[in-house]
């Protein structure tokens, strides 16, 4: 099973935008991301979960346009940015399918050192907007495979 983590996109100042949509340039990086994980990684996931805040949503439906996880798209409460990671962990106990988790700093971060067996608050890894990082879920643990932002990919 593998599991991808993607923090949402760019999104828009509180100032701008009480909603914190995403910004012009969100948009163009989410695309960007997704076109390469699907036409050069050919990634299949079977479902992508997100929080109820609009930046997730957002970033969560144009990751759907063009990965097409069959079991779709689905909110879930417990993914906020200062939310237990409890309930996700225990939720990913019992799947088996590769899966997606669009999300939050420090949420992301908590729940990747936890899979890793490392110190909650540590910074093993620099999460990006936008960018989508892969796990593996062996017979004794979690690998880390690879990761990507847009700023590793040509721009146009």
């Amino acid at each position: 099973m593998k599991l991808y983590l993607v923090q949402h996109a760019k999104a828009l100042s509180k100032e701008e935008d009480p909603e914190r949509s995403l910004s012009p340039a969100g948009w163009k990086e989410t695309k960007r991301i997704a076109l390469f994980l699907s036409e050069y990684i050919k990634l299949i996931v079977t479902k992508i979960y997100h929080s109820s805040k609009t930046r997730s949503v957002d970033t969560a439906e144009e990751l759907e346009e063009f990965l097409a996880p069959h079991k779709g798209i689905e909110q879930l409460e417990f993914l906020k940015p200062n939310d237990p990671i409890e309930p996700f962990l225990q939720k990913l106990d019992k799947l088996t399918e590769n899966v997606m988790v669009v999300g939050h700093l420090p949420y992301l971060n908590k729940l990747l050192n936890s899979l890793l067996g490392l110190p909650l608050d540590s910074e093993a890894v620099k999460f990006c907007n936008s960018g989508v990082l892969c796990l593996e879920k062996t017979e004794l643990h979690w690998i880390l495979l690879w990761k990507f932002s847009p700023e590793d990919l040509l721009t146009d």
